[in-house]
Parts: structure tokens; sequence; C-alpha cells
């Protein structure tokens, strides 16, 4: 009980640094670098910075067999892995951004063929 009581207080302080962040950084760009595929992953970072900032998506659509080279790569370069069906998994849960999410700009980047030998 004592542990659920703690997480709650770092998961608020957290929320209250994010919000400090928000109204401190008026003309300043920030880059979230998170999928945030659902809706509601999406709309905790809309909703801190809708109001001091302006709302810009970029969403990069990359083939699926891309995907699997990027994950094989990155197993061998830091051990870490998805796999296939972990990338079949996040694809599934995948909701395209809309500008009702309070999204003022969505930007399309289609990479093919991207280069694996980086």
């Amino acid at each position: 009980m004592k542990s659920d009581k703690r997480i709650k207080k770092e998961v608020d302080a957290l929320d209250e640094r994010r919000e400090d962040i928000a109204k401190n950084s008026i003309n300043t760009n920030i880059i979230i670098d998170n999928p945030n595929l659902s809706l509601k992953n999406r709309k905790e970072w809309i909703d801190i910075f809708s109001e001091t900032h302006q709302i810009e998506v970029i969403l990069f659509l990359t083939p699926f067999t891309d995907l699997i080279i990027c994950d094989e790569k990155r197993a061998i370069k830091r051990k870490k892995t998805i796999g296939q069906k972990g990338l079949i998994n996040k694809l599934k849960t995948f909701i395209f951004p809309l500008s009702s999410e309070g999204i003022d700009r969505i930007q399309y980047k289609i990479n093919i063929n991207i280069n694996i030998n980086k």
C-alpha cells in the first residue's frame, strides 16, 4: 500500500514537472520522440502543451520490412528487440492522429528503402 502511494506521488511530481516545462518553454520548440500510438498517449502531451505551443505531429510511414530490419539492427547495437510479433501488436494499437485531437499540423513522411547500413 505504501509503495502505491509512493508511485502515485512520483507520477504526480513528473506530471507537475512536465506542466512547468510547458509553461516555461514558450517560444521554444519541444520535440517528443515517442511513438504515441494511441489517442490516450498523445492526449497526455497535447493537454500539457496545447495552451503554450502549436502542436505539430510528424508521422513517419515506413514499410513493415524496413521496421523489421531496424529492429534487427537495434538488437545487435543495443541488445534490445521488439520482434515481429511485437511490431505487429504495436501496429494493431496504432491510431492515425487527427486534427480533432487538438493537433495544429500533421506532416506525413514516407520512408522508402531506408539506409540500413548506418
